[in-house]
Protein backbone atom coordinates (compact mmCIF):
# COMPACT_ATOMS: atom_id res chain seq x y z
CA UNK A 1 0.00 0.00 0.00
CA UNK A 2 1.58 3.02 -1.07
CA UNK A 3 1.99 5.79 1.83
CA UNK A 4 -0.67 8.47 2.38
CA UNK A 5 2.10 10.68 3.69
CA UNK A 6 5.73 10.49 3.71
CA UNK A 7 8.95 12.48 4.98
CA UNK A 8 11.92 12.08 2.95
CA UNK A 9 15.55 13.46 4.22
CA UNK A 10 13.03 16.13 5.99
CA UNK A 11 15.27 18.41 7.64
CA UNK A 12 14.27 21.51 10.06
CA UNK A 13 16.96 23.98 10.87
CA UNK A 14 17.16 26.91 13.16
CA UNK A 15 19.17 29.89 13.62
CA UNK A 16 20.62 29.60 17.10
CA UNK A 17 20.57 32.44 18.94
CA UNK A 18 22.64 35.69 16.94
CA UNK A 19 23.07 33.74 13.91
CA UNK A 20 20.94 33.91 10.30
CA UNK A 21 20.54 30.33 8.68
CA UNK A 22 21.03 32.76 5.20
CA UNK A 23 24.46 33.82 6.47
CA UNK A 24 25.95 30.43 7.04
CA UNK A 25 25.50 31.04 10.79
CA UNK A 26 25.10 28.68 13.13
CA UNK A 27 21.86 26.60 13.29
CA UNK A 28 20.28 24.35 15.86
CA UNK A 29 19.10 20.98 13.57
CA UNK A 30 15.97 20.03 15.67
CA UNK A 31 15.11 17.80 12.78
CA UNK A 32 18.79 16.39 10.82
CA UNK A 33 17.32 13.70 7.70
CA UNK A 34 13.89 12.15 9.16
CA UNK A 35 12.09 9.75 7.24
CA UNK A 36 8.94 8.22 8.12
CA UNK A 37 5.77 6.84 6.06
CA UNK A 38 2.05 6.90 7.32
CA UNK A 39 -0.20 4.53 5.95
CA UNK A 40 -4.23 5.09 5.28
CA UNK A 41 -5.86 3.66 8.48
CA UNK A 42 -2.86 3.15 10.60
CA UNK A 43 -1.64 4.68 13.98
CA UNK A 44 2.29 5.37 13.71
CA UNK A 45 3.78 6.46 17.46
CA UNK A 46 6.55 9.01 17.66
CA UNK A 47 8.71 8.50 20.44
CA UNK A 48 11.87 9.69 21.68
CA UNK A 49 13.37 12.11 24.96
CA UNK A 50 12.14 15.64 25.17
CA UNK A 51 13.87 17.88 22.33
CA UNK A 52 14.14 15.23 19.83
CA UNK A 53 12.52 16.93 17.65
CA UNK A 54 8.98 14.90 17.24
CA UNK A 55 6.73 18.19 17.55
CA UNK A 56 9.17 19.66 14.74
CA UNK A 57 8.96 16.85 12.61
CA UNK A 58 5.28 17.24 13.13
CA UNK A 59 4.40 20.44 11.91
CA UNK A 60 6.88 19.98 9.10
CA UNK A 61 4.63 17.35 7.53
CA UNK A 62 1.66 19.83 7.81
CA UNK A 63 3.90 22.39 6.37
CA UNK A 64 2.76 24.06 9.56
CA UNK A 65 6.47 24.95 9.24
CA UNK A 66 9.12 25.13 6.35
CA UNK A 67 11.31 21.99 6.12
CA UNK A 68 15.15 23.22 5.55
CA UNK A 69 15.57 20.51 3.11
CA UNK A 70 13.57 17.02 2.16
CA UNK A 71 10.35 16.53 0.94
CA UNK A 72 6.92 16.09 2.30
CA UNK A 73 4.55 13.84 0.44
CA UNK A 74 0.94 13.70 0.59
CA UNK A 75 -0.75 11.31 -1.89
CA UNK A 76 2.42 11.24 -3.93
CA UNK A 77 2.58 15.08 -3.86
CA UNK A 78 5.07 17.31 -2.60
CA UNK A 79 3.44 19.44 -0.15
CA UNK A 80 6.02 22.33 -0.90
CA UNK A 81 4.65 22.32 -4.51
CA UNK A 82 0.99 23.34 -3.71
CA UNK A 83 0.30 27.11 -3.95
CA UNK A 84 -0.88 29.38 -1.41
CA UNK A 85 -4.86 28.30 -2.63
CA UNK A 86 -4.04 24.56 -3.18
CA UNK A 87 -2.23 24.03 0.18
CA UNK A 88 -5.68 26.05 1.77
CA UNK A 89 -8.49 23.55 0.16
CA UNK A 90 -5.62 20.55 0.77
CA UNK A 91 -5.50 21.35 4.29
CA UNK A 92 -8.95 19.78 5.18
CA UNK A 93 -7.19 16.27 5.06
CA UNK A 94 -5.16 16.84 7.87
CA UNK A 95 -5.59 18.02 10.83
CA UNK A 96 -4.26 18.67 14.31
CA UNK A 97 -4.71 17.86 18.11
CA UNK A 98 -2.71 19.97 20.25
CA UNK A 99 -1.06 18.83 23.33
CA UNK A 100 -2.30 21.27 26.16
CA UNK A 101 -6.29 20.97 25.63
CA UNK A 102 -6.65 24.43 28.27
CA UNK A 103 -4.50 26.83 25.48
CA UNK A 104 -5.86 25.25 22.20
CA UNK A 105 -9.18 26.50 22.25
CA UNK A 106 -10.46 29.90 22.39
CA UNK A 107 -11.89 31.29 25.92
CA UNK A 108 -13.85 33.58 23.94
CA UNK A 109 -15.73 31.44 22.12
CA UNK A 110 -18.57 29.19 22.27
CA UNK A 111 -18.15 24.98 22.05
CA UNK A 112 -20.63 25.44 19.14
CA UNK A 113 -18.47 28.52 16.73
CA UNK A 114 -15.15 26.29 17.95
CA UNK A 115 -16.82 23.42 15.87
CA UNK A 116 -18.38 25.42 13.36
CA UNK A 117 -15.27 27.49 11.79
CA UNK A 118 -13.55 25.09 10.11
CA UNK A 119 -16.80 23.91 8.58
CA UNK A 120 -17.18 27.33 7.39
CA UNK A 121 -13.55 28.27 6.64
CA UNK A 122 -13.69 25.04 4.15
CA UNK A 123 -17.24 25.60 3.02
CA UNK A 124 -18.22 21.96 4.25
CA UNK A 125 -22.14 22.86 4.96
CA UNK A 126 -24.42 25.47 4.84
CA UNK A 127 -25.41 27.91 7.66
CA UNK A 128 -28.91 25.47 7.64
CA UNK A 129 -26.46 22.43 8.21
CA UNK A 130 -24.20 23.39 10.80
CA UNK A 131 -26.31 22.52 14.14
CA UNK A 132 -26.61 19.32 12.66
CA UNK A 133 -23.20 18.65 11.80
CA UNK A 134 -21.87 20.40 15.31
CA UNK A 135 -24.27 17.51 17.26
CA UNK A 136 -22.49 14.59 15.10
CA UNK A 137 -18.93 15.87 16.16
CA UNK A 138 -20.08 15.82 19.90
CA UNK A 139 -21.73 12.67 19.98
CA UNK A 140 -18.49 10.89 18.03
CA UNK A 141 -16.52 12.51 21.16
CA UNK A 142 -19.23 11.40 23.62
CA UNK A 143 -20.40 14.86 24.71
CA UNK A 144 -23.83 16.20 24.67
CA UNK A 145 -25.51 18.27 22.42
CA UNK A 146 -25.92 21.05 25.44
CA UNK A 147 -21.84 21.73 25.34
CA UNK A 148 -22.38 23.46 22.06
CA UNK A 149 -23.53 27.05 24.05
CA UNK A 150 -20.56 26.72 26.86
CA UNK A 151 -17.23 28.47 27.12
CA UNK A 152 -14.26 25.64 27.26
CA UNK A 153 -13.73 27.02 30.78
CA UNK A 154 -16.60 25.19 31.93
CA UNK A 155 -14.93 21.78 31.11
CA UNK A 156 -12.54 19.49 32.77
CA UNK A 157 -9.36 18.68 31.11
CA UNK A 158 -10.64 15.72 29.29
CA UNK A 159 -13.93 17.23 27.80
CA UNK A 160 -11.99 20.19 26.36
CA UNK A 161 -9.37 17.10 24.71
CA UNK A 162 -12.55 15.37 23.34
CA UNK A 163 -13.83 18.88 22.05
CA UNK A 164 -10.00 19.53 20.74
CA UNK A 165 -10.48 16.16 19.04
CA UNK A 166 -13.87 16.95 17.48
CA UNK A 167 -12.64 20.22 15.89
CA UNK A 168 -9.88 18.10 13.89
CA UNK A 169 -13.06 15.81 12.96
CA UNK A 170 -14.76 18.60 11.79
CA UNK A 171 -13.12 18.64 8.18
CA UNK A 172 -13.47 14.56 7.62
CA UNK A 173 -10.05 14.55 7.47
CA UNK A 174 -7.66 11.52 6.04
CA UNK A 175 -4.62 12.25 8.37
CA UNK A 176 -4.76 13.06 12.62
CA UNK A 177 -1.73 14.45 13.81
CA UNK A 178 -2.23 14.16 17.76
CA UNK A 179 0.84 16.09 19.52
CA UNK A 180 0.87 14.13 22.99
CA UNK A 181 -2.61 14.72 23.31
CA UNK A 182 -2.81 13.04 27.18
CA UNK A 183 0.53 14.72 28.81
CA UNK A 184 -1.97 17.15 29.99
CA UNK A 185 -4.50 15.33 31.32
CA UNK A 186 -4.70 13.28 34.91
CA UNK A 187 -3.92 9.53 34.78
CA UNK A 188 -7.40 8.56 35.10
CA UNK A 189 -8.53 10.30 31.71
CA UNK A 190 -5.95 9.27 30.09
CA UNK A 191 -6.79 5.80 29.01
CA UNK A 192 -10.66 7.12 28.08
CA UNK A 193 -8.94 9.54 25.29
CA UNK A 194 -6.54 6.81 23.77
CA UNK A 195 -9.85 4.38 23.47
CA UNK A 196 -11.70 7.01 21.83
CA UNK A 197 -8.77 7.86 19.66
CA UNK A 198 -8.22 4.47 18.77
CA UNK A 199 -12.29 3.95 18.49
CA UNK A 200 -12.77 6.72 16.10
CA UNK A 201 -9.37 5.59 13.45
CA UNK A 202 -11.71 2.05 13.38
CA UNK A 203 -14.87 3.96 12.65
CA UNK A 204 -13.71 6.34 10.41
CA UNK A 205 -10.35 4.49 8.22
CA UNK A 206 -8.25 7.74 9.96
CA UNK A 207 -4.53 7.75 9.78
CA UNK A 208 -2.96 9.06 12.63
CA UNK A 209 0.53 9.86 14.07
CA UNK A 210 0.53 9.60 17.35
CA UNK A 211 3.70 12.02 19.58
CA UNK A 212 4.52 10.43 22.78
CA UNK A 213 6.92 9.77 25.23
CA UNK A 214 4.85 7.26 27.46
CA UNK A 215 5.82 3.69 25.87
CA UNK A 216 3.43 1.83 28.08
CA UNK A 217 0.62 3.81 27.14
CA UNK A 218 1.54 3.43 23.14
CA UNK A 219 1.81 -0.27 23.50
CA UNK A 220 -1.57 -0.65 23.50
CA UNK A 221 -2.43 2.11 20.73
CA UNK A 222 -0.16 2.09 17.92
CA UNK A 223 0.25 -0.55 14.87
CA UNK A 224 3.80 0.76 14.21
CA UNK A 225 6.35 3.04 16.17
CA UNK A 226 9.64 5.37 15.30
CA UNK A 227 11.84 6.22 17.93
CA UNK A 228 13.24 9.43 17.44
CA UNK A 229 16.63 10.82 19.42
CA UNK A 230 18.51 14.13 17.88
CA UNK A 231 16.14 15.00 15.32
CA UNK A 232 16.61 11.10 13.20
CA UNK A 233 14.37 8.31 13.39
CA UNK A 234 16.92 5.55 15.11
CA UNK A 235 14.23 2.96 14.71
CA UNK A 236 10.71 2.23 13.38
CA UNK A 237 8.74 -0.84 13.41
CA UNK A 238 5.91 -3.34 13.72
CA UNK A 239 4.51 -2.76 17.77
CA UNK A 240 5.14 -6.53 18.92
CA UNK A 241 8.23 -6.78 17.09
CA UNK A 242 9.97 -3.81 18.20
CA UNK A 243 8.79 -4.31 21.77
CA UNK A 244 10.09 -7.76 22.30
CA UNK A 245 13.12 -7.57 19.48
CA UNK A 246 14.22 -3.88 19.70
CA UNK A 247 17.16 -3.37 17.46
CA UNK A 248 18.67 0.35 18.24
CA UNK A 249 20.45 0.51 21.61
CA UNK A 250 18.45 3.76 22.68
CA UNK A 251 15.39 1.80 21.91
CA UNK A 252 16.05 -1.41 23.98
CA UNK A 253 17.13 0.98 26.75
CA UNK A 254 13.49 3.19 26.61
CA UNK A 255 12.23 -0.40 26.90
CA UNK A 256 14.11 -1.28 29.67
CA UNK A 257 12.73 1.56 31.82
CA UNK A 258 9.25 0.44 31.18
CA UNK A 259 7.88 -0.56 34.97
CA UNK A 260 6.25 -4.03 35.43
CA UNK A 261 2.60 -4.64 36.35
CA UNK A 262 3.78 -7.53 38.65
CA UNK A 263 5.94 -6.20 41.74
CA UNK A 264 7.83 -9.29 41.98
CA UNK A 265 9.44 -8.55 38.78
CA UNK A 266 12.39 -6.90 37.87
CA UNK A 267 14.47 -6.07 34.65
CA UNK A 268 17.72 -4.93 34.36
CA UNK A 269 17.70 -0.80 33.82
CA UNK A 270 20.05 -0.09 30.75
CA UNK A 271 21.32 3.44 31.94
CA UNK A 272 22.74 6.22 29.52
CA UNK A 273 25.97 7.50 29.47
CA UNK A 274 25.89 11.38 30.17
CA UNK A 275 23.02 13.99 29.06
CA UNK A 276 21.23 14.00 25.84
CA UNK A 277 22.81 15.44 22.78
CA UNK A 278 22.97 18.86 21.91
CA UNK A 279 21.27 19.91 18.61
CA UNK A 280 23.05 23.13 18.56
CA UNK A 281 26.20 21.18 18.23
CA UNK A 282 25.49 17.16 17.41
CA UNK A 283 28.37 14.84 17.81
CA UNK A 284 30.11 13.04 13.99
CA UNK A 285 28.88 9.97 13.16
CA UNK A 286 26.40 8.26 15.06
CA UNK A 287 24.37 11.01 17.13
CA UNK A 288 24.16 8.11 20.18
CA UNK A 289 27.30 6.73 20.17
CA UNK A 290 28.45 9.75 23.24
CA UNK A 291 25.93 7.79 25.27
CA UNK A 292 25.75 3.58 23.34
CA UNK A 293 26.78 1.27 25.79
CA UNK A 294 28.04 -0.81 22.93
CA UNK A 295 29.67 2.33 20.92
CA UNK A 296 32.75 1.28 18.77
CA UNK A 297 35.75 3.54 17.29
CA UNK A 298 33.23 3.38 13.67
CA UNK A 299 30.60 5.09 15.44
CA UNK A 300 31.99 7.83 16.41
CA UNK A 301 33.14 8.80 12.38
CA UNK A 302 30.51 7.12 10.50
CA UNK A 303 26.44 8.09 10.67
CA UNK A 304 24.30 4.71 9.89
CA UNK A 305 21.70 4.75 7.65
CA UNK A 306 18.15 3.78 8.62
CA UNK A 307 17.98 0.80 6.65
CA UNK A 308 16.25 -3.00 6.94
CA UNK A 309 17.98 -5.19 9.87
CA UNK A 310 18.74 -8.35 8.16
CA UNK A 311 17.64 -10.31 11.28
CA UNK A 312 13.77 -8.48 11.42
CA UNK A 313 11.22 -8.24 9.64
CA UNK A 314 12.07 -6.18 6.18
CA UNK A 315 9.47 -3.09 7.52
CA UNK A 316 11.61 -2.86 10.50
CA UNK A 317 14.29 -0.25 9.87
CA UNK A 318 17.10 1.04 12.00
CA UNK A 319 19.94 3.17 12.08
CA UNK A 320 22.76 1.00 13.63
CA UNK A 321 26.21 -0.34 12.60
CA UNK A 322 25.76 -2.92 15.54
CA UNK A 323 21.98 -3.33 15.64
CA UNK A 324 20.24 -5.95 17.98
CA UNK A 325 23.45 -6.52 20.13
CA UNK A 326 22.26 -5.10 23.24
CA UNK A 327 20.23 -7.01 24.10
CA UNK A 328 16.10 -6.59 26.46
CA UNK A 329 16.13 -8.78 29.52
CA UNK A 330 12.71 -10.31 29.64
CA UNK A 331 11.30 -9.46 33.53
CA UNK A 332 12.57 -11.53 36.05
CA UNK A 333 11.20 -12.61 39.90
Amino acid sequence: MAPLLEARAVKVHFPSQGSALRHGGAVVRAVDGADLELRRGEIVALVGESGSGKTTLARALLRLIEPTAGEVLFRGRDLSTFSGRELRRQRRHFQMIFQDPFASLNPRHRVGRILAEPIIVHRLASRAELPQRVSELLSQVELPDSAAQRLPHEFSGGQRQRIGIARALATNPEIVIADEPVSALDISVRAQILNLLADLRNQLGLAMLFIGHDLALIERTADRIAVMYLGRIVEIGERGRLFSQPAHPYTTALLSAIPTLDPGQRRRRISLLGEPGNAAAPPPGCPFHPRCPIARDRCSWQRPPLAANSQQHPNHRVACHFPGELELEAPKR
